[in-house]
């Protein structure tokens, strides 16, 4: 299944929802004794953990004393960037700008201790190119650090180039291929490479379950960054999960065995899904190289909305905005805007992303879902002089969100806007929104409707100023305090900006009403 809570789920580069067959295997081992005891409960367990560190190593290519396991590519990517360097003199890194933060941060944190890093600017379609590695090489180069696929564009790296420029050169290579292992057939010793991070959750295996590649021979030396216990050669100290290791092999023969024709089909899914939104909504753009990518991500931007406000109104898609790990940032993906997206158009992305359980119905029902959506948002903007479209199904929301019930009808943007109706606009320039309240008058009754670019606080309230003209009148509508009108929506008091900008929106509308009133 991959409707998850009422939820239709196309974040496959973000988690792959675990697989049944991987499920059975793990099973029979979540009841088990350490792998550690010496007793035969314990030797029992020990040997399903070598047989499954045996298993993932032949999978990269590597032998069994060179995969440490590990609770996934983060605690990896520490290890090998933070293990490889330490206790050696600061010299020269190299890495990208479009990195995940398990890489990025690391680097950074070793910045401060006196490592000078050269980052690597993508081409305009998102790739990092061999030749830029080999202009930034240094003779004091310690370490290169690349991911294999990217995990918001799943545009692809010649690791296999760039592990040969390494090798020449002395330099260590690290790569993260978290994203890379379901699509692509490695063998980290024919690519040169000499360390190496693998996620079990990206293949369809238990969250929480990963493993290191470091080169044997010559061997690779790494310092632990933790301890107590000397499990895994002390690198990785801490009692073993056997069902989580013997799942992430299990996830790993699925993916020998199904790679091909999954990727076949995943692609012919994704290039599906890009035809429907090339053709439902107009304007969109595609993100990262088409001919230099894996086949699960398709990452596109919508101009002409507020990302948040698209977002909002997809709840009923699970979908990324960029990297999982860093959705929690109010800042717009770093990943697009290396690539030279505008912020406005980094906010309005979305990366879909495809597995085993997705099908062609799927995609059908999110294009349809998310052309019906853009195309409500665009309406609704002051600069369209348009009917507006769509209707309440066209965004859906959590019932039990008050704002999500206020955006989800915007009663008060829906009926269509006279040409005789007084206007007034306000914008925020700071964050690229806009309010335009329409007044009319109908007997000794005002009415008043809007249209609005912005996040979804900023719509709901321009709905709420324009519901109370209705119920109350205009001069009682003008005289809510903001605190009032952000208690009604359940919003706190980082919205009111929005309150003050409707009501600058209705205030000029009002002013543009008496001046008519007084020139007839």
């Amino acid at each position: 299944m991959t409707i998850l809570h009422d939820t239709l789920y196309l974040d496959y580069a973000a988690c792959v929802p675990l697989h049944p067959d991987v499920r059975a295997a793990m099973l029979p081992w979540l009841d088990c004794a350490n792998p550690s005891s010496s007793h035969a409960p314990g030797r029992a367990a020990a040997i399903a953990v070598e047989h499954a560190r045996a298993i993932v190593a032949d999978w990269v290519g590597a032998q069994p004393d060179e995969i440490i396991w590990t609770s996934g590519a983060t605690e990896s990517n520490n290890l090998a960037i933070l293990g490889a360097l330490a206790g050696r003199a600061p010299a020269h890194i190299v890495s990208s700008r479009i990195e995940h933060k398990a890489v990025l941060d690391p680097i950074r944190q070793l910045a401060t201790q006196g490592w000078r890093v050269t980052w690597l600017e993508p081409d305009t379609d998102g790739v990092i190119h061999a030749d830029a590695v080999a202009a930034a090489l240094q003779q004091d180069t310690a370490l290169v650090s690349l991911m294999w696929v990217n995990n918001e564009l799943g545009t692809e790296t010649d690791i296999p180039a760039i592990g040969a420029l390494c090798r020449a050169n002395n330099t260590l290579l690290h790569v993260d291929a978290a994203q890379a292992l379901a699509w692509l057939d490695i063998d980290v010793h024919a690519a040169q490479v000499d360390l190496l991070s693998i996620a079990g959750q990206k293949i369809a295996g238990p969250k929480g379950s990963g493993a290191l590649f470091a080169r044997g021979k010559p061997p690779l030396r790494l310092q632990a960054r933790s301890f107590g216990g000397g499990q895994e050669r002390g690198l990785r100290p801490g009692t073993l999960a056997v069902h989580q290791l013997v799942g992430l092999a299990a996830a790993a023969q699925r993916v020998v065995e199904t790679r091909n024709d999954e990727c076949l089909r995943v692609a012919t899914l994704r290039d599906a899904a890009w035809a429907g939104l090339q053709q439902a909504v107009p304007g969109v753009l595609r993100n990262g190289a088409v001919d230099a990518a894996t086949p699960h991500v398709l990452n596109f931007s919508v101009p002409g909305v507020n990302g948040e406000a698209l977002v909002y109104g997809l709840s009923d898609l699970a979908l990324s905005t960029g990297s999982a790990c860093s959705s929690a940032s109010p800042t717009p993906s770093y990943v697009l805007r290396a690539l030279g997206r505008s912020d406005a158009l980094a906010e309005a992305s979305l990366r879909l992303s495809f597995g085993w359980g997705s099908t062609a119905e799927h995609v059908e029902t999110a294009v349809a879902r998310i052309a019906a959506v853009v195309a409500r948002l665009r309406s609704l903007r002051p600069d369209n002089g348009g009917a507006l479209l769509g209707d309440a199904s066209t965004l859906v929301a959590p019932g039990n969100d008050p704002l999500a019930s206020r955006v989800q009808h915007c009663q008060h943007a829906a009926c269509a806007i006279d040409p005789g109706d007084a206007c007034g606009h306000a914008t925020t320039p700071a964050n690229d929104a806009a309010v335009a309240i329409y007044l009319r008058q109908a007997g000794a009754v005002w009415q008043a409707r809007f249209r609005a670019l912005g996040n979804p606080a900023t719509l709901a309230v321009a709905d709420a100023v324009c519901e109370a003209v209705a119920t109350l009148d205009v001069e009682a509508a003008l005289a809510q305090s903001p605190a009032d009108v952000l208690a009604t929506l359940g919003l706190d008091r980082l919205a009111t900006p929005a309150v003050l900008q409707a009501h600058d929106a209705l205030h000029a509308a009002w002013e543009q009403a008496g001046h008519l009133a007084r020139s007839a």
